[in-house]
């Protein structure tokens, strides 16, 4: 499927960020819409049967009859294009679709090096108006596996800290779950992307004061174009962070409005009852429906699925969020959010083993990722990384770990957790003398930490 930027007619279009240009015009597509579109300009002219479209766009996931059709009609609406008298887009009776249009790559170095610097866009509504993408809520649950041991909370490993280079103060299990990222900046030009762009930014500094002034910028948003979908995402996420960390009266409790505050993860905050005290409810009964708006408006986002999943997943409908991490995983292969979050669910089940794969997807979702949204997803890989590590470590796996605690080195040279734990795989293998290197190395150009020393204590 094509990923570089190539022309199409009088419009080009960018795949990497979903959206297509002409003559000064910048529309963004749903991320399956502009899959659809990149199918079929792999090869122009061939007809793609709906059963051909609905399996490589929606693998492994049944969707509705008329879910390729609208798709179609979405891209026409934002190609300008006519189904009667198409110019792109052609419907052959009882057989499928084609792209009719000439197709070539797009040889603007320039152009091609300046959308390089972009972060992914997330969608706006299309031009029909927000009715014109309401699809319904399904309230089905799918077939979730059998999780082994008792479903608890807590079974995140407790020594890692994923945002160590940035919030020292932040428990990984916390971070992982219900403050992953929202979705990549709108960039669409609007007031209410603008808006929506600044808050974003804001909510991914993880304070109160920030989360605050997220939740205000994202109601301005929403002020100004009620129906813009990534605007009720944010809002959602950011309502279900004040939850969990921040019910306190400001001034009181352990925060002060520039630190995390609150508990560690989500599992602690619902053993906590922090979800269950009447404004917890209610904000999250807000958050659901916000959240559900913007899955309605763009049912096949990642972000907003993802939103919608979190917000369950507060309230403790674990079988319903892990459903929609699902469709938010398949709606887009780089997010990289919610397969995380699916991992955790895993091991607040008390199932490491199937976390790990999550995890490990997750990874190489940001992999894919990093060249496009790299201030993004920079400050989270390598603590994804040491996740990754710990949870193959306490499954016994050292061969496995030590390869992911150097992945973390390859990626954060001397972080002081991944040297310490491969330090001691290296130990008990009989590999002191790499381990010693290791640990002089951090003590020198870092500091002293616990369990990095040598045979002498040193």
């Amino acid at each position: 499927m094509k990923r570089h930027p190539f022309i199409l007619g009088p419009w080009r279009a960018e795949p990497m960020t979903r959206r297509i240009e002409r003559d000064g015009l910048s529309v963004s597509l749903e991320p399956k819409v502009m899959d659809l579109l990149c199918l079929l300009a792999e090869t122009p002219g061939h007809v793609f049967s709906r059963d051909a479209l609905e399996a490589a766009l929606w693998p492994d996931i049944t969707v509705g009859e008329d879910t390729v059709a609208r798709a179609v009609s979405k891209l026409r609406r934002a190609l300008g294009d006519n189904a009667k008298t198409p110019l792109f887009v052609e419907t052959i009776p009882k057989r499928g679709y084609r792209l009719i249009a000439a197709v070539k790559p797009d040889t603007g170095a320039a152009r091609t090096a300046e959308s390089a610097g972009r972060r992914p866009a997330q969608n706006s509504p299309p031009a029909g108006g927000p009715g014109t993408t309401d699809a319904p809520m399904t309230d089905a649950t799918p077939d979730w596996p059998a999780m082994a041991g008792p479903g608890r909370s807590g079974l995140l490993p407790s020594g890692l800290l994923l945002m160590g280079l940035l919030l020292a103060a932040v428990a990984l299990a916390g971070v992982l779950f219900e403050t992953a990222p929202v979705p990549g900046p709108d960039r669409t030009g609007t007031p209410a992307g603008r808006l929506t762009d600044r808050a974003d930014d804001l909510y991914m500094h993880f304070t109160r004061a920030d989360n605050e002034a997220a939740i205000v910028l994202y109601e301005r948003a929403l002020a100004v174009d009620e129906a813009h979908a990534p605007a009720r995402s944010g809002l959602a996420n950011a309502l279900v962070q004040r939850v969990v960390r921040w019910q306190h009266a400001p001034g009181t409790g352990t925060d002060t409005g520039t630190g995390t505050g609150g508990p560690a993860s989500l599992g602690a905050a619902v053993e906590a009852g922090l979800t269950q005290t009447p404004h917890g409810r209610e904000t999250l009964w807000r958050a659901i429906a916000l959240a559900e708006r913007a899955v309605r408006l763009a049912p096949d986002d990642a972000g907003a699925l993802k939103a919608l999943g979190l917000a369950h997943a507060a309230r403790g409908d674990l079988d319903r969020a892990a459903h929609l991490y699902r469709r938010a995983a398949a709606a887009d292969r780089n997010a990289w959010a919610p397969r995380i979050n699916l991992g955790e669910i895993h091991m607040m089940r008390g199932d490491p083993r199937h976390a790990v794969k999550h995890f490990e997807d997750a990874f190489a979702a940001m992999e894919r990722s990093y060249p496009v949204e790299p201030q993004r997803v920079g400050p989270w890989q390598a603590a994804l990384g040491l996740l990754i590590g710990q949870t193959h470590e306490d499954l016994g796996a050292d061969t496995e770990a030590a390869l992911w605690y150097r992945t973390v080195l390859a990626l954060t040279p001397l972080e002081p957790e991944a040297t310490t734990r491969l330090a001691g795989i290296l130990r008990r293998s009989g590999g002191e003398t790499e381990a010693a290197g290791l640990c002089r190395d951090l003590r020198t150009k870092v500091g002293l930490f616990d369990g990095c020393l040598d045979r002498d204590g040193r």
